[in-house]
């Protein structure tokens, strides 16, 4: 599993030691965490709000 925010709870409690960058086994990604997917899509929801809103100005 992987975080990409560093205020990620799970990945908070992943000590320093236990870290390791980069794909997993036979190079396939590991899944993201069910936290920060969640705001991974809220920012993409945000995203597209500002989007939609820039283009009807």
């Amino acid at each position: 599993m992987f975080h990409n925010f560093l205020d990620c709870p799970s990945g908070m409690r992943i000590t320093r030691t236990d870290r390791e960058p980069g794909l997993g086994p036979e190079g396939v990604a590991y899944p993201q965490c069910k936290q920060c997917q969640a705001w991974d899509d809220e920012i993409e929801r945000s995203r597209i709000a500002l989007h939609e809103w820039l283009e009807s100005e």
